[in-house]
């Protein structure tokens, strides 16, 4: 959260504890100039991660500023159910309002693919699943 937060304002929250704890000015920041959404990315299926496809792609679109893979290939995950889920990995999408933000997250995460081998065999899921507009 602290980076989202630097990204947004430019106050860096790690230094800014350690200047109040030295009772130091503590800096302002600025106000944002843009709305940001911070969305992660659930497994659909059980299994463990065969593949990840279509990362490279999804950095280079428009807003998207951080993508990571929290769980590797060769990783055990476990599908979402009833809300709760493992976190595969999360993408920080900027744009001029929140409307825009969203979409821009959702169609960087439909250029990645993660296959789940289940069983022998290799499902596929775009990371966009659990995400609405």
């Amino acid at each position: 959260i602290w980076k989202v937060v630097e990204m947004l304002t430019g106050v860096n929250l790690i230094e800014q504890g350690f200047r109040a704890r030295l009772g130091l000015t503590v800096e302002p920041g600025r106000r944002p100039k843009e709305t940001l959404v911070y969305s992660f990315m659930a497994a659909r299926f059980t299994g463990r991660i065969a593949a990840v496809e279509g990362l490279d792609e999804a950095r280079k679109m428009p807003g998207v500023r951080h993508i990571k893979m929290t769980a590797d290939v060769g990783e055990s995950v476990v599908a979402a159910k009833e809300g709760a889920f493992q976190e595969l990995g999360e993408i920080v999408v900027t744009a001029a309002n929140y409307q825009q933000a969203s979409e821009k997250a959702l169609a960087a995460l439909r250029n990645i693919r993660v296959g789940i081998r289940q069983k022998g065999k290799v499902v596929w899921q775009t990371a966009d699943y659990l995400q609405t507009p």
